[in-house]
């Protein structure tokens, strides 16, 4: 079967793509699935499933990925972290918050040039740069800068796909790092859609916080809460702890916050399932951003009564959709 991590819709890939495997292709056999599939056969998804109530609630699965599996994906981090500071961008939602204020652009440049060094740990880099103080990196689009890590999972991921279906705006890592208290967003509830599993690589453990959708509004409406009273909602909320090694699955439209004590690593896999709505205004924008536009100089005012749209007629006249030449 032919298998990919599709692309979120607003961003292009400036830095190498994700579609090919690690042998250059996008099929994956059975002898890959097989090799790289150990932890996660299809008795294992169906499992998954089962224990998530077929998706529709969270739920902590331990010890799915192997300790030798862990190490390789941290160096796989690092090595993301490294090549951001050669590239100094923040075009990829990268984020970086010290003692919970997010660092601004100059600090950024900065920061920049403290990236991990060769063999550099995680723990030896975050004591080297941050000096014992809380911090909390977000990166979106980490799949983006590591094809043997993003080949693998997807490997890991296909036979679920193939049990439930691709989602129509595709998957996505985010990476987190830090020895944060609490997730610098504060208790928030992601896009409609947004599903994820958070692979967990420690060495720190976390606990997530989740509230039902409607308690959560009732709280906020008739108690004045904001998403940043966490210990005033935290009695009302669910606890799912997980290590170094466990999987966390969270659907979409869960009220959230996570909260650690000490450093950690996730790398969490997205699936955007987008409703007909959702994908169509997506493909409206995709279509709009192909129509050539001639640039002009001038400014001009409609000299045409109020309820008479011909002063941009020629503007119509002169707007041409983009063709298919397989017509």
């Amino acid at each position: 079967m032919k298998f990919y991590i599709a692309l979120a819709f607003d961003q292009s890939v400036p830095h190498r793509s994700i579609e090919p495997l690690a042998s250059g292709k996008t099929t994956v056999t059975e002898s890959e699935k097989k090799t790289h599939n150990t932890e996660f056969s299809n008795t294992w998804w169906d499992k998954f499933i089962t224990q998530t109530d077929s998706l529709n609630k969270p739920a902590v699965i331990k010890n799915a990925i192997s300790q030798v599996r862990v190490e390789s994906y941290k160096q796989s981090v690092m090595g993301i972290l490294s090549q951001l500071g050669k590239l100094k961008t923040t075009q990829f939602g990268y984020r970086v918050y010290v003692e919970g204020r997010q660092l601004d652009f100059e600090e950024m440049e900065d920061f920049f040039e403290l990236a991990p060094q060769d063999a550099e740990t995680l723990e030896q880099w975050a004591d080297r740069v941050f000096d014992g103080k809380k911090f909390g990196i977000i990166l979106n689009s980490g799949e983006k800068f590591d094809l043997k890590l993003t080949s693998e999972i997807a490997i890991f991921l296909s036979p679920f796909f193939e049990k439930i279906g691709y989602p129509r705006g595709g998957a996505q890592f985010t990476i987190f790092v830090g020895n944060y208290d609490k997730t610098p967003l504060g208790i928030h509830q992601d896009k409609r859609g947004e599903s994820v599993m958070h692979f967990h690589l420690g060495p720190a453990g976390k606990t997530m916080y989740v509230w039902d959708p409607k308690q959560y509004r009732d709280l906020l409406a008739t108690h004045g809460f904001t998403k940043k009273n966490f210990n005033e909602l935290r009695p009302f909320a669910k606890e799912y702890q997980f290590e170094s090694g466990d999987i966390y699955y969270m659907p979409e439209g869960t009220y959230h916050i996570g909260q650690q004590d000490a450093l950690s690593i996730g790398i969490t896999i997205w699936r955007y399932n987008h409703t007909d709505d959702h994908l169509a205004k997506h493909l409206h924008q995709r279509i709009i951003k192909q129509i050539p536009v001639e640039t002009t100089d001038d400014f001009q005012y409609d000299t045409t009564p109020l309820d008479d749209t011909s002063g941009i007629d020629h503007i119509v006249e002169n707007t041409r959709l983009p063709m298919s030449t397989n017509s």
